[in-house]
């Protein structure tokens, strides 16, 4: 991690980490028959250590790995940490479902501060009737970027 973090090293945050790893399969130092993964070192940890903190992870790398974390390197790779749910778009913002916009009623959940955000966001349909969000409601809101349409 010191080519990616040099002050943080094992420390970085999980996107600098997961970046990092894709970086290095993709550059060809990934391990495995395809180079498709890297290792998780855990064996410098003391055993009892990784029994009384990391036990999720020596049943799972056991299980799915066939890895005793103890002796042998976890095969790992980047993936999603949080997925938030939400509604598909297309390349422009728009959503791609019929009659769904993803957006409150107007009154509910503070739309007007929601919807300034993505009136903003590059890539809104911005016109000068308003924003257009959707390809699915046609709702249309006020387009705070009127010098920008």
């Amino acid at each position: 991690m010191e080519r990616y973090a040099p002050t943080a090293k094992d420390l970085a945050s999980r996107d600098v980490v997961s970046r990092a790893m894709t970086m290095e399969i993709r550059e060809g130092r990934g391990v495995g028959k395809n180079k498709d993964h890297i290792f998780l070192h855990l064996d410098h940890l003391p055993p009892e250590l990784l029994a009384e903190r990391l036990p999720g992870i020596s049943e799972t790398a056991a299980i799915f790995a066939g890895v005793d974390v103890t002796k042998e390197p976890i095969p790992v790779l980047p993936t999603v940490h949080y997925n938030m749910g939400g509604i598909a778009t297309n390349h422009v913002g728009e959503v791609v479902v019929p009659n769904v916009d993803g957006l409150p009623q107007p009154g509910k959940l503070y739309p007007d501060k929601i919807v300034p955000g993505l009136c903003l966001r590059v890539g809104a349909r911005c016109q000068p009737s308003g924003c257009q969000l959707t390809a699915g409601s046609g709702r249309v809101w006020p387009c705070l970027r009127a010098a920008h349409c």
